[in-house]
């Protein structure tokens, strides 16, 4: 018990300045709260859901309802209180860590309880987490680690007890195979890849963790038998990549070409990344939200080292599985070995590799993804990691229990890197307490990129620093002269200044945009607006006509604009097509019955009064031009 107390502890102290945080324009919004499935419990809502064939634009571009539902169950009882948002996310932390605690201790015997406790603390208290369990649009790693973890203990404590423990020591007494226990494992990763489709290297960490255990028989009937109790899984793990194939064609998840332009420029770039994560695990003093590896092919030594590494990781995880696999890992003398710490480094070293290896596989870019760098992918490859620091204290507590001095000395440096961990973690989790200061922070960390700083520069804008805001659009635009929501947002900060001179520097932005991206529909109907104000009617119909033509959200525009110019016959043809693909848009109602009333075609100006009132009965505008098409 008093384990279990000591990581609830050290979870909650390392979270506890989290509750004050707010949410941030990083997918918050339109993950949480544009969701409009996610607001009230209802039944279509919850079938929405776990509906994979709806929009899932709606709902994050990813099938992942069970991270949906519980987003659900966080706005029926907080609303959009973020402080009830993060109690549910620190909770599944806790939960993450206490089962790991439960499966360390399985992993490794009753007798190595010590190493357990400690390899759950570091995961429980290590600052890489902080954008798992402190961003909210995060839920989904937090989520999923819960049943990852809880399905693999069940899977070797209670599925069948046979075996060996990780490093030996006492075996498992033989049992009967637990039906109940194999449907609860399978269970729990349903829930996992509903969660976060990552989660799907869990059966490729069941085999491990059989074969680290010695669970494997190559008995052909023994060998048959085990093969029926994995297939599932991996029939699961098939069927979950044909819906993330279907779904999250608009999601981070999926690119169209691999980084670099080839799979050999991928595994190169990428590798960098996964030196990376191991730099970050040690040492995670320098944490960042933003991408930090290149997502283009370098030739330089900090890619040359991180291959090598990458590579010597690969090379160790392959000999160890053919060492278990030809039974040639573990001395003789196994109950020694647990008794007094003396844990086979080798074996210690592959497991942790392995296992780090085989949950960031779905993150190397085999199949291209947006991301190459991410932090909180490290939530599950570092359950490997934390075991191997655990196992490593507790061998240096154990080697110095023979001096009172020495142990002393080892005990206070265990208490000052957990100190410094917790610290970093709390000092951390105030990066993301709101949406500028986020962006404030990951914009010093990458000052040279352009989807960084434009966040940046969005964030001041948000918060009505606009000098500030147009100075960080500028620079986006030096950096990347091609991003056009930075030349969207810059035009707009200069059109609302309302000077002349402005308007002229609006133009002159927004005409370079056009240059460089001739379809971009959003820069022509914004030039359109700074040619209306500067008086120039003319240009600026042409361009809303193009805008029009570019992206059909844009007609009312252009209906609009050819209402203050009179054509009336066109812009009535206009606004028509505009309520074809949004029947019930209040503001397109209303300029067609504004149109329709200047053609002096009242009954019509009427038809779509009474359309809006339907909609929204309290509408003054829609109220006035019934009135004055005779309406009631």
């Amino acid at each position: 018990m008093k384990p279990v107390v000591a990581v609830v502890v050290a979870s909650l102290l390392a979270y506890a300045n989290v509750f004050w945080n707010h949410f941030t324009d990083w997918d918050d919004r339109w993950l949480i709260f544009e969701n409009p499935h996610s607001h009230q419990l209802t039944w279509d809502g919850i079938k929405a859901i776990f509906n994979p064939w709806i929009d899932r634009q709606l709902l994050g571009a990813e099938f992942l309802p069970v991270r949906d539902l519980s987003w659900l169950m966080d706005h029926v009882f907080f609303g959009g209180n973020p402080v009830g948002f993060h109690i549910g996310d620190v909770f599944f932390h806790v939960l993450t860590s206490v089962a790991l605690f439960f499966f360390f201790r399985e992993l490794l015997g009753r007798s190595s309880e010590r190493a357990a406790v400690l390899a759950a603390l570091i995961f429980a208290v290590h600052p890489v987490h902080t954008e798992s369990v402190t961003w909210m649009s995060s839920r989904k790693d937090v989520l999923s680690g819960v049943f990852v973890v809880f399905g693999a203990y069940l899977w070797i404590a209670r599925v069948h007890g046979g075996g060996r423990r990780l490093f030996g020591g006492e075996a498992r007494e033989e049992s009967e195979f637990s039906l109940a226990a194999y449907l609860g494992v399978l269970f729990l990763y349903g829930l996992a890849i509903l969660s976060k489709s990552t989660a799907l290297s869990f059966p490729v960490l069941l085999v491990l963790l059989d074969l680290s255990l010695r669970r494997v028989s190559f008995r052909p009937a023994a060998l048959g038998r085990w093969c029926l109790k994995i297939l599932p899984f991996f029939g699961m793990t098939g069927l979950l990549m044909l819906v993330v194939r279907m779904t999250s064609g608009a999601s981070g998840l999926r690119v169209t070409e691999y980084h670099g332009g080839s799979l050999l420029a991928t595994l190169w770039i990428q590798s960098k990344a996964f030196f990376d994560y191991v730099l970050v695990l040690f040492f995670p003093v320098t944490l960042r939200t933003a991408v930090t590896v290149p997502k283009r092919f370098v030739l330089d030594f900090h890619h040359a080292v991180g291959c090598a590494f990458v590579l010597g990781l690969c090379v160790l995880s392959v000999v160890y599985v053919a060492a278990l696999l030809r039974r040639r890992v573990l001395p003789q003398r196994d109950k020694e070995i647990v008794e007094r710490g003396r844990f086979p480094l080798f074996h210690l070293s592959g497991f942790a590799s392995s296992w780090f290896l085989i949950c960031l596989l779905p993150m190397a870019n085999l199949i291209p993804m947006n991301w190459v760098y991410c932090e909180r992918y490290l939530y599950l490859p570092s359950i490997g990691f934390s075991l191997w620091g655990g196992v490593l204290l507790h061998r240096c507590l154990s080697r110095a229990s023979g001096s009172p001095k020495k142990y002393a000395l080892v005990v206070g440096g265990v208490v000052i890197v957990f100190l410094a961990l917790t610290g970093r973690t709390l000092t951390r989790n105030r990066d993301w307490k709101d949406n500028l200061t986020l962006w404030t922070v990951t914009a010093a960390q990458a000052p040279s990129s352009p989807d960084v700083i434009y966040a940046y520069a969005k964030a001041l804008e948000n918060e009505g620093k606009a000098e500030e805001a147009l100075a960080e659009f500028e620079r986006v635009l030096v950096l990347n002269p091609g991003k056009v929501p930075a030349r969207e947002n810059l035009s707009n900060l200069l059109v609302q200044k309302g000077r002349r001179e402005d308007l002229e520097a609006a133009r002159l932005i927004l005409t370079r945009g056009i240059a460089l991206s001739p379809d971009a529909a959003s820069l022509h109907n914004n030039l359109a607006v700074v040619h209306r104000l500067a008086g120039d009617r003319i240009e600026s119909l042409r361009s809303h006509e193009t805008a029009a033509r570019l992206d059909r959200k844009y007609r009312s525009a252009y209906a609009e604009s050819l209402y203050e110019n009179g054509r009336f016959k066109t812009g009535m043809e206009v606004v028509e097509k505009a309520l074809e693909t949004s029947p019930r848009s209040l503001p397109v109602l209303r300029l067609a019955a504004k149109i329709a009333l200047a053609m002096g075609d009242r009954g019509k100006a009427r038809g779509y009064a009474e359309r809006g009132l339907e909609i929204d009965p309290n509408r003054p505008g829609l109220k006035k031009i019934l009135r004055e098409a005779g309406g009631e």
